[in-house]
């Protein structure tokens, strides 16, 4: 409800501090984030923030104990993505763990799959207004592929597509576009992979089936390309 930010959290090769922003900006000693390299910090549903680092994740919930999970094997987190409710990582050498909050507000390890491949960027679709979790992410691997997973229940990490391109994914994002005014359009939800030659891909996803239609490439560069998502006007767009 703030106007503005309150917080700015910056995070190194090797720590994260969490400064507070008003008058004077000061360190905040405080916060409960970990002081290590932070790969993805995230505000969830519940206002509890999850904070993923190289060797595992910590989930910082107001008022409640901080809970901690750890790698197995101290292997590494290569790549991760978060949604309100959902979280996904990929440890170095390709296997994917994918966590979702139960009706408690914990974050639950649900189910991994090995995609045989070192994972180069990952993207999970926003959850829709009156629905619990997104049903679809994406994986980008060192093999020059792009794949949907299903979320659903009854296919977990189930591959639904898969995309040869042109060279590795650099970074992929799955959002939603709308011609429609306000923050309630539905929209469409589109597969933005940006790849290390400089190629943005744009494909349309099928919610029936998780397919992939409309490709729509554009060069950008000859450096390779990096994806976020904005919202401007109150509406979704790509940077």
């Amino acid at each position: 409800s703030d106007e503005f930010c309150k917080y700015i959290v910056v995070s190194f090769d090797n720590g994260t501090i969490v400064l507070s922003i008003g008058e004077k900006v000061t360190e905040v000693t405080d916060s409960g984030i970990l002081d290590t390299q932070t790969l993805s910090l995230s505000l969830l549903n519940d206002d509890s923030l999850l904070q993923i680092h190289p060797k595992g994740m910590r989930h910082i919930r107001p008022g409640k104990p901080v809970n901690e999970w750890k790698t197995p094997g101290q292997r590494q987190i290569a790549k991760c993505a978060v949604n309100s409710r959902q979280a996904v990582v990929a440890l170095v050498g390709g296997e994917i763990i994918y966590f979702e909050t139960d009706n408690m507000g914990q974050l639950m390890d649900l189910q991994r799959t090995d995609m045989q491949n070192d994972v180069a960027a990952l993207a999970l679709a926003p959850i829709q207004p009156g629905q619990r979790k997104a049903l679809f992410m994406a994986v980008g691997c060192f093999d020059n592929t792009v794949r949907i997973l299903s979320l659903d229940n009854n296919q977990l990490l189930s591959q639904l597509t898969l995309q040869a391109v042109n060279a590795v994914p650099s970074s992929i994002l799955l959002t939603r576009m709308t011609a429609e005014e306000g923050k309630e359009a539905k929209g469409k939800l589109f597969l933005y992979a940006g790849l290390k030659n400089g190629v943005l891909i744009r494909s349309a996803v099928d919610e029936a089936n998780g397919t992939l239609s409309d490709d729509r490439k554009r060069f950008l560069g000859p450096r390779e390309v990096q994806l976020r998502e904005v919202s401007i006007y109150e509406r979704p767009a790509v940077m």
